[in-house]
């Protein structure tokens, strides 16, 4: 069984001499845990079980990876191995924008303050009242885009239908339904189960007709109509594309029927979670001849 606390030593000693992180105090650690125990639906973290690693736990939500590690005697919160931060977390020497990650005392403290920032950057997402100086400090954020918003002569609850929609699309991209793809992917109706637990899925913004948009720690993700067709999904201007060919044709554009599944998957694909790499966010000629 692993470490749940850290000992008072140990305290004693990383209290006076702390160093690549911030010991979060224990008044912090009480309102983390009381603003937890208000909450109706709680996760359920599991163990790793790995012999080099036995404190540690995570849990998988839609969001990220949730993790636990125990580290300076104490215990760090991640998400997709972004440390969380507190607002007095001090700068890091010669890198002013970057601070240290926090150090939690108790096991149960950090798995509260992770939980309950969760979905911290995820649209318009709305801070715990009890928790306000913590984020999450992300290592990579992709540059911003200049987007022209162009409303769609379609409303957003028409369907073409599958067979519509795959000529309509014709030659630039190709129903998700009736690729070899979908097969190997679950259905979106599925796939917003997961976000159950979770309050639900981040709500978008509708720029106009035919056109949602949604900020997240990852890149801006906008679907849209395309050519007042169907919805194509894309990152930071990057189209999300098949990576094998689909009817004999590699490339082209996943498009879907509804902008809810649109959606959804967008929110799978944001930070490459298809593992298969059966999808992938595609680079613009333009933008590889500028790499």
């Amino acid at each position: 069984m692993g470490r749940d606390r850290i000992s008072k030593r140990k305290r004693q000693f990383l209290e006076r001499y702390h160093e690549g992180f911030e010991l979060v105090g224990d008044a912090e650690e009480a309102r983390l845990l009381a603003a937890l125990d208000k909450r109706p639906n709680k996760l359920t973290w599991q163990r790793r079980y790995n012999p080099l690693e036995p404190h540690d736990t995570g849990r998988f939500t839609p969001f990220g990876w949730l993790e636990v590690r125990s580290a300076g005697g104490g215990f760090q919160a991640y998400r997709n191995d972004d440390p969380l931060c507190h607002a007095t977390c001090r700068a890091q020497p010669g890198r002013e924008r970057t601070r240290w990650p926090s150090l939690f005392v108790t096991r149960a403290a950090a798995q509260a303050a992770a939980e309950l920032h969760l979905a911290l950057g995820w649209g318009d997402y709305a801070r715990e009242p009890d928790c306000l100086s913590f984020d999450w400090r992300t290592w990579e954020r992709l540059p911003g885009v200049a987007r022209d918003v162009r409303a769609s002569d379609i409303s957003d609850d028409h369907r073409f239908g599958v067979e519509e929609l795959k000529h309509l699309c014709h030659p630039w991209g190709y129903p998700f339904e009736r690729s070899n793809t979908a097969k190997e992917l679950h259905r979106g109706e599925v796939l917003r189960e997961r976000w159950a637990p979770f309050r639900g899925q981040p709500v978008w913004q509708r720029d106009t007709q035919g056109w949602y948009s949604l900020k997240t720690p990852y890149g801006e993700l906008v679907v849209r109509r395309e050519n007042n067709g169907g919805w194509v999904l894309e990152r930071n201007g990057r189209a999300l594309h098949y990576m094998f060919a689909e009817a004999g044709v590699p490339h082209r554009k996943v498009v879907f029927d509804t902008y809810l599944d649109a959606q959804t998957r967008a929110l799978m694909q944001v930070y490459d979670l298809d593992k298969q790499q059966l999808l992938h966010w595609h680079k613009p000629k333009t933008e590889l001849a500028a790499a």
